[in-house]
């Protein structure tokens, strides 16, 4: 898939309103390392299969030299790079993706924010080396291995798709402490829907085209018994007018588009376009961005790559299921609305033009008595220990009700935001 750097640049800008977006730093604006601590850098070479973390020291023609976490100056060539990331430098071009071809500015950059902004060779290599005890300089990978080819991406081989999970949900676990995440580069990106929770981006792995299941694009949170948990993970790439991105695992059947829209996010399917075409199919150009859920540590009814996931409801309810019940989607839905989702709902009518100052009274009504119900029906499913067959009933006839009302007072339009598009 090509990367089309500048349109994702202006997506996140636009949809996910990020502040402080900067692309026009030059060399000359950044200051070279001072601070004992410097700048920490993420890096993998290629053929080795964990992360190596450490002091930028130095950028040259040749490579980086990176004084590792594990007490050693090493040098990594250019060439057999996979990737590097300068750490608090997200939102400006630091990185080192697969395949680039790294120009002199970037090497300037990396330059300019190293300890050694003149280079480290000669005389200063030797007396750093002899102040860290350590004989030579060690090369990344040794020089008499054999070299590790650096194929295209998009000519690799996608990996299957539980394979790509199961890494993906081993890497998001270190995220369980959303803090964690936070201080990772991750921020929070829209609303908190009923059956996804919150989405957390992390913006550098989507601007860099990345698609590495040790380094998840999103994370999804929900509070459940009064404090954020890690639900789940997931995958951000992106295309450009009618580009395929076939070397994402899964592609297409688990992956949706998000256009950033709280009705589109939610999973509302739009109306047909004038030519009969649906959100589905219907030709589109500019940037487009698809998303792959993982739900990690909440079961979904649906499956483990379904947006949606009805079970959200309850987990956050404190409600166990009795009997082998297992819930569905208007039961969630019902359910939903007792635990913050009323104002989800007000505000996705709004969003939509459907929710107006000239019918707010009855909708909102009609959602506050819903929320009632479900309120009532919650209540005695804890009474009994857990939700049964006959709670989950209650709950669909409270939303089939809830549907109704809304029909007569926002219209018939209103049917397509009740139910699931994803």
């Amino acid at each position: 898939m090509t990367i089309h750097l500048r349109s994702q640049f202006i997506l996140l800008c636009a949809v996910a309103g990020l502040a402080g977006c900067n692309h026009g730093l030059r060399p000359k604006d950044v200051k070279p390392a001072t601070s004992p601590a410097g700048v920490s850098v993420d890096l993998r070479v290629v053929g080795e299969r964990a992360d190596r973390v450490g002091e930028l020291f130095a950028a040259d023609e040749t490579g980086v030299i990176v004084y590792t976490t594990a007490g050693r100056l090493v040098r990594v060539r250019w060439a057999r790079l996979e990737w590097l990331e300068a750490e608090r430098l997200h939102r400006v071009n630091f990185g080192v993706t697969r395949n680039e071809e790294v120009t002199a500015e970037k090497r300037q950059r990396l330059a300019l924010v190293s300890r050694f902004p003149q280079g480290l060779a000669g005389q200063l290599l030797a007396d750093v080396l002899r102040t860290l005890k350590q004989e030579s300089l060690e090369e990344l990978p040794p020089p008499d291995a054999t070299p590790a080819p650096r194929s295209d991406a998009s000519a690799e081989a996608t990996p299957s798709l539980d394979a790509f999970a199961a890494t993906a949900a081993t890497a998001a676990a270190r995220y369980a402490d959303r803090r964690v995440a936070m201080a990772d580069g991750y921020r929070r990106i829209g609303a908190d829907f009923p059956a996804m929770g919150e989405h957390w981006l992390r913006t550098s792995e989507l601007l860099e085209g990345r698609l590495d299941p040790d380094r998840p694009t999103m994370l999804t949170y929900a509070t459940i018994e009064g404090r954020p948990t890690l639900v789940g993970t997931g995958f951000v790439v992106t295309t450009r007018d009618d580009e395929r991105a076939d070397h994402a695992p899964g592609w297409p059947e688990e992956w949706h588009e998000h256009s950033g829209l709280l009705a589109e996010e939610s999973g509302a399917r739009p109306p047909p376009s004038a030519s009969g075409h649906t959100h589905g199919t219907e030709q589109r150009r500019g940037t487009r961005a698809w998303v792959l859920h993982i739900w990690t540590t909440l079961e979904n009814p649906a499956g483990r790559y379904h947006a949606d996931n009805w079970a959200l409801p309850f987990a956050r309810a404190g409600l166990a299921m009795r009997d082998g019940i297992t819930v569905d989607e208007p039961a969630g839905r019902a359910l939903a609305l007792a635990v913050g989702g009323d104002r989800f709902l007000r505000d996705l009518l709004t969003d939509a033009g459907l929710r107006r100052e000239a019918n707010a009274a009855p909708v909102d009504a009609a959602i506050a008595h819903a929320r009632t119900e479900s309120e009532r029906v919650l209540g005695a499913a804890r009474a009994a220990g857990g939700a049964n067959a006959a709670h989950l009933a209650a709950f669909r006839s409270t939303w089939r009700t809830l549907q109704e009302a809304l029909v007569v007072s926002a219209g018939p339009a209103v049917t397509r935001y009740l139910t699931s598009g994803h």
